[in-house]
C-alpha cells in the first residue's frame, strides 16, 4: 500500500455486525488503525456530537426507515462533521449513482459492495486530495473568515484548479450569505456553462428569491423539480414561496413531494406535519408528526413545537391523560437540557395544557392559559407560537371551559400577527371554526388594513411627516410587521419629503421591528422560513 493513512480516524455505520467487521477489516488493510463502529444513524448522530473523524463509511440502507443519505443531510446541516471529513456511502445498489447526482448533500464518494482494499485506497486518495485542495477554504470557513474563504474560492476558480467546481459552489453560497448577489450569479452561471448541475439551478433560484424576485424563483424551482423530481431541497424553497403567495394547497402538495423524495427526513416530516396541522389536515398532520418524533427526537435539529401539535391532535382523537403525559415528559426532558430556550418552554406549556384538558382539570388549564397570556406582547411570541395558542384556545372553547378573557387575547394576537392575507388566513384556520373567535380575528385584520390605509392617505394628501408619525405610532402599539414595513418603505421612497424628526421616529421603529418582527411579513410557520437546508457553508440559524 502506497498511502500512509495511519494517522486517520474512521467511523463505520452499519446495523449488521458482520458488515461492520468486514468494513473495519478493509480499513485496517489500507492502514487505518483507529476505527469505531456504531449500529445505526441515531447512535452515529449522538456519537458525532462529541467525536470527530477523518473518514466515515456509512451504509445506505438500514433496517429502520432512515437511510445513510438522511443521516448525511442532517450531520452536514448541523455541522456535526468538519468540512474536511471524507464521507463514503456504502451500498449494494448500482443505481445509487443516480441518487447521488440529484441530492444536495452528495457524499464525497460511494462504494459498491463488495469492494476490495485497493478500491477503497484509490477512492480514499482521490477524496483526500480533493479535501487537501479545498483545505485553505475550509480553514477560513471554520474560523468564520468568510471573506478570506471567498478569496481562496476565487483563486481556485480563476486558476482552473481540478476542484474548481467545488470551489465555485462554496463561493456562490458564501456570496449569497454575504449578500454579494452579482458575484453569486457569476459563480452559478460559470458552473452551468460547464455542466447543468441541479445545485447550481437551485442556487440561481435562491438568488432570485434573495433579490425579491419571487416570480422568477418560483419559475426556476418549478422547472427544476419537473426535470429532477427527487431534488428535495428545491421543494423547501418552493413551498415557502407558495405560502407567501397564499397558495396554501400548492404549498402542502410541495411539502408532500419533499417527504416523498426523502421519506425518513425528520425535518421535512415536521414541516409537512406542522403545516398540515395549521391548515386543517389533522390525519396527515398526526401521521407526519408522529413519524418525525419517532425518527428525530434525539437530533439537535429536532423542533419540539411539533410535539405540542401532536399533543393537541391526540387530545382531539380522545387519547388519555396518561398517553399525553408521555409527550409532556419528553418535552420536560428537552427543557431540562436547554432551560433558557423560551420557545421550548412554551411548547411544553401547550402540551401540559392538553394533558390537563384530557384529565378534565379546567382549573389547571385556565391557570396555564393565564400564564400564556403574558407572552402575547413579548418579543419571542412569534407567528407560529401565536397559531399554537389560538389552536389551544379553540380546543378550550370546544370543551366549554370558561375563559372570559379569551376574546381580548385573540384581539391582541390578531392585531399583532395579521400582517398579510396569508397570515390572517392561517390564524383564522388555527381557530378551527369557533365562530366568535373567527369573527374577532377577521375584524382585527380588517382594522389593521384600515389603519394602514388611513395613515398612507396622509402621504397622498402631501403630509409625509403625518404619515410617518401615524405609522410609527400604530406600529409601536400593535407590533404589526406590516405597519413597521410601511414606515420603513416610506423612508426609502420619500426620504426627501420627511423631516429629521420623522426619520428619527422611523429609525426607532426599525429597532423595534428587529426585536419584535424578525421575519418581517413573511409567514414563519412550520420552519418554512428556513428555506433550503442543504447549504454547506452558511451558519445554522
Amino acid at each position: 500500500m502506497s498511502g500512509d493513512f495511519s494517522h486517520l480516524r474512521a467511523l463505520v455505520i452499519d446495523d449488521s455486525h458482520m458488515a461492520r467487521m468486514t468494513l473495519s477489516g478493509v480499513l485496517r488493510d489500507v492502514g487505518i488503525g483507529r476505527i469505531k463502529g456504531v449500529t445505526n444513524p441515531h447512535h452515529a448522530r449522538v456519537h458525532l456530537q462529541s467525536h470527530a473523524y477523518d473518514v466515515i463509511l456509512c451504509e445506505y440502507h438500514f433496517s429502520s426507515d432512515e437511510t445513510g443519505q438522511d443521516l448525511l443531510d442532517e450531520i452536514r446541516y448541523q455541522r456535526l462533521i468538519p468540512f474536511r471529513t471524507v464521507f463514503f456511502m456504502v451500498t449494494g445498489e448500482a443505481s445509487y449513482e443516480k441518487v447521488a447526482e440529484v441530492v444536495e448533500n452528495a457524499p464525497d464518494d460511494y462504494l459498491l459492495k463488495p469492494f476490495k482494499p485497493a478500491a477503497l485506497e484509490e477512492r480514499l486518495h482521490k477524496a483526500l486530495a480533493k479535501k487537501l485542495a479545498l483545505l485553505p477554504i475550509y480553514e477560513k470557513m471554520e474560523a468564520a473568515d468568510y471573506d478570506g474563504a471567498l478569496e481562496r474560492c476565487e483563486t481556485l476558480v480563476r486558476n482552473g484548479d481540478a476542484q474548481w467546481l467545488h470551489a465555485a459552489r462554496i463561493g456562490a453560497e458564501l456570496c449569497l450569505y454575504l449578500k454579494r448577489h452579482a458575484r453569486a450569479s457569476e459563480f452559478y452561471d460559470l458552473v452551468l456553462k460547464a455542466k447543468a448541475l441541479p445545485w447550481a439551478k437551485l442556487g440561481l433560484a435562491q438568488l432570485a428569491y434573495a433579490t425579491s424576485d419571487a416570480t422568477r424563483a418560483r419559475g426556476a424551482l418549478e422547472a427544476l423539480v419537473s426535470d429532477t423530481a427527487a431534488y428535495a431541497d428545491a421543494y423547501d424553497l418552493l413551498a415557502r414561496i407558495y405560502v407567501e403567495e397564499g397558495a396554501l394547497g400548492e404549498a402542502l402538495a410541495t411539502l408532500r413531494s419533499a417527504v416523498q423524495a426523502t421519506p425518513a427526513n425528520p425535518m421535512r416530516l415536521q414541516k409537512l406535519g406542522s403545516f398540515a396541522f395549521f391548515i386543517g389536515e389533522p390525519d396527515e398532520a398526526e401521521a407526519a408528526l408522529a413519524k418525525a418524533f419517532r425518527l428525530g427526537a434525539g437530533s439537535r435539529a429536532f423542533d419540539w413545537q411539533g410535539v405540542a401539535l401532536l399533543a393537541m391532535l391526540r387530545l382531539d382523537r380522545g387519547d388519555t391523560a396518561k398517553e399525553l403525559d408521555r409527550l409532556c415528559i419528553a418535552l420536560a426532558g428537552a427543557v431540562e437540557k436547554d432551560p433558557d430556550a423560551w420557545r421550548l418552554r412554551a411548547t411544553h406549556e401547550f402540551a401540559c395544557a392538553c394533558a390537563s384538558m384530557a384529565r378534565r382539570n379546567p382549573t389547571d388549564v385556565v391557570a396555564r392559559l393565564k400564564t400564556m397570556e403574558k407572552w402575547i406582547d413579548q418579543p419571542q411570541f412569534d407567528f407560529e407560537t401565536a397559531c399554537g395558542l389560538l389552536s389551544l384556545l379553540s380546543r378550550v372553547a370546544s370543551q366549554e371551559i370558561r375563559l372570559p378573557e379569551a376574546p381580548h387575547w385573540i384581539e391582541r394576537i390578531a392585531r399583532r400577527h395579521c400582517a398579510s392575507k396569508t397570515a390572517a388566513d392561517l390564524l383564522l384556520a388555527a381557530l378551527r371554526g369557533v365562530r366568535e373567535y373567527v369573527e374577532i380575528a377577521d375584524r382585527e385584520h380588517a382594522r389593521v388594513n384600515q389603519l394602514a390605509n388611513e395613515a398612507m392617505s396622509r402621504l397622498v394628501k402631501g403630509d409625509a411627516d403625518g404619515a410617518a408619525h401615524r405609522l410609527t405610532e400604530l406600529a409601536r402599539k400593535t407590533l404589526n410587521a406590516r405597519l413597521f414595513g410601511l414606515a420603513e418603505s416610506l423612508a426609502l421612497r420619500h426620504r426627501e419629503r420627511l423631516s429629521d424628526a420623522s426619520m428619527s421616529l422611523i429609525l426607532q421603529a426599525q429597532e423595534m421591528r428587529h426585536k419584535y418582527c424578525a421575519q418581517g411579513t413573511h409567514v414563519a410557520l412550520a420552519r418554512l422560513a428556513e428555506g433550503p437546508r442543504g447549504g454547506r457553508v452558511l451558519p445554522v440559524a
